[in-house]
């Protein structure tokens, strides 16, 4: 028997085999780590006609839907290449295939040199010393918790909510329900022992630094979770209670350096691989425990350092990414922090509760004059649950990203026919001080529910919302109303090709279902004007 379901993952195994190098725990007998960059991807070894060689059902659904291709760019890092580089001496623990780069370790400095010999490598870049390595805990760049608050009627968390009138969209029945987010963070402490979050909404999660996930260090992590996930109506509600989560480590405790953005693009595209929508990112760069490798206010270009490349793809693989501004506004440095003066993200700054920016948050704009931050959400005295049921109060643009993060997945999950590029756009021109944006405040606040009402500039897609949504039912395919008038279906695969075509006469709401193959399949909606596409997988 075989059933149809909504928004379900199948990860094959093949693509799996590409990440491995990611899980690789560090060792303390290595006194480099180098990043490489390599000239090519030599042809034949993979093809945009097989990408599910090398991408999840879900990775190459998500492009699909959004009509953006499959490139060279997503291609896995040449083995070859891989093992010239293994065989001179050094150890890998992570690739970016979309930036061709490959981070290796070792005890020896003269490998880095002999690497840098390979014909195919154009590039070696130390990205961490033993001998400079210094805790960094005295000087992390997000907030700790400030003080416990007191309980009200609703919950603990309105304000923040409300601010972004997220609370419209929970109202409207939509809270994050088939939308993946990834938070990349420091740790995840005690997030399973934390009654206010239903784990089952945790689809995975990695650890890129160690190799091996435990939920015994790092309370940020679980701290930014609790605004979206967690639940305890009466008392506290985040702002996407339904969504599905991922939880991935990037930050290595022991130190501060740039290989910790290579971690980071490493669980990027890991998000990227296994069909994530949404990237939320409460970390940022810019000094370094070696001065020298340390950003300059001309790095904030958003392609200049390298997390900040890698982010600045992320758009066009279909995934938005939101990044904390920073906490530096009042600080020497003032600025921004890498990534988040990449290209097509949202960068979020932080207000008080009367919409005011906070001292401490990042001031734009970017290197080449882009309006950053692009927008804000309450990051001052922002309200969250930790694992003992105990509401707490904590400030930082680390909060208010997650905040807006999360009424963001409600918006997609409104609005599902938008690609990231025009949900980022609806977000920004929903906000406060669209027209007259600054280097403080950005766009300004969103108004997440307007955006999903009034926002006409996405075009066709806005509109496609009023089309039924695509189900399958009892042996059938149904609609969520009656079409108000006659609707065409197409069927496609993942490749593209049109597999079935039916039909739904006017007042109807039902049509036979397919004999088709397991998998993953599109299915278009059209009246001849308005267009909807909806992912539907065949199971067994």
């Amino acid at each position: 028997m075989r059933s149809y379901i909504l928004y379900c993952i199948k990860s094959p195994f093949l693509w799996l085999l590409f990440l491995l190098f990611v899980m690789v725990p560090v060792r303390a007998d290595e006194a480099y780590k180098y990043r490489v960059w390599f000239v090519d991807k030599p042809s034949g070894e993979y093809s945009t006609a097989t990408p599910e060689e090398y991408l999840s059902a879900a990775s190459i659904e998500r492009r699909f839907r959004q009509g953006l291709a499959i490139d060279s760019t997503d291609f896995p890092v040449s083995q070859r290449y891989i093992d010239a580089v293994v065989a001179c001496g050094a150890r890998p623990i992570a690739t970016s295939r979309w930036l061709n780069t490959l981070l290796v370790a070792t005890d020896d400095a003269a490998v880095a040199d002999e690497i840098g010999r390979l014909p195919f490598v154009t590039k070696v870049e130390c990205v961490w010393r033993a001998d400079a390595a210094t805790s960094f805990l005295s000087r992390r760049k997000f907030a700790s918790p400030a003080k416990i608050t007191s309980e009200d009627d609703y919950a603990e968390s309105y304000s923040q909510i409300s601010m972004l009138n997220i609370d419209s969209l929970h109202a409207a029945g939509f809270r994050g329900e088939g939308i993946d987010i990834a938070v990349i963070d420091l740790g995840f402490y005690n997030v399973d022992a934390n009654p206010t979050i239903d784990t089952n909404r945790i689809a995975g999660t990695r650890d890129f630094v160690h190799g091996t996930f435990f939920y015994n260090a790092g309370k940020h992590g679980a701290q930014v979770l609790s605004c979206m996930l967690s639940y305890d109506p009466g008392r506290y509600i985040g702002s996407a209670p339904e969504a599905t989560y991922w939880l991935l480590v990037s930050e290595d405790e022991e130190s501060e350096f740039p290989v910790e953005e290579d971690y980071w693009v490493a669980a990027v595209e890991w998000a990227d691989s296994v069909g994530v929508d949404i990237v939320n990112t409460s970390l940022g760069y810019f000094t370094f425990d070696d001065p020298s490798m340390d950003y300059t206010w001309d790095d904030l270009d958003g392609h200049t350092a390298f997390s900040s490349r890698a982010a600045s793809m992320a758009l066009s693989k279909g995934m938005l990414l939101l990044l904390a501004a920073g906490n530096e506004g009042s600080s020497s440095w003032r600025k921004i922090t890498v990534p988040s003066d990449a290209e097509g993200v949202l960068a979020v700054g932080a207000v008080s509760d009367n919409g005011n920016r906070v001292a401490f948050s990042g001031i734009g704009y970017s290197a080449d004059g882009r309006v950053k931050p692009e927008v804000m959400a309450l990051g001052s005295a922002s309200r969250m649950i930790i694992e003992d049921h105990t509401v707490i109060s904590a400030s930082g643009t680390s909060f208010a990203t997650p905040i807006l993060c999360g009424g963001v997945a409600c918006l997609w999950q409104a609005c599902p026919a938008w690609t990231a590029e025009q949900l980022c756009e609806a977000v920004i021109r929903s906000a406060s001080q669209y027209d007259t944006p600054d280097c403080y405040r950005g766009y300004g606040i969103p108004n997440l529910y307007a955006a999903m009402n009034d926002y006409s500039g996405v075009g066709q897609a806005t509109h496609s919302q009023t089309l039924p949504l695509v189900r399958y039912t009892g042996g059938r395919l149904t609609l969520s109303h009656p079409a108000d008038e006659e609707l065409q279906l197409m069927l496609y695969d993942l490749s593209g090709r049109p597999v079935y075509a039916g039909s739904f006469p006017q007042g109807v709401s039902m049509c036979p279902a397919p004999a088709l193959p397991e998998g993953i399949y599109i299915a278009v909606l059209t009246d001849g004007f308005l267009r909807s596409a909806y992912k539907i997988t065949l199971l067994p």
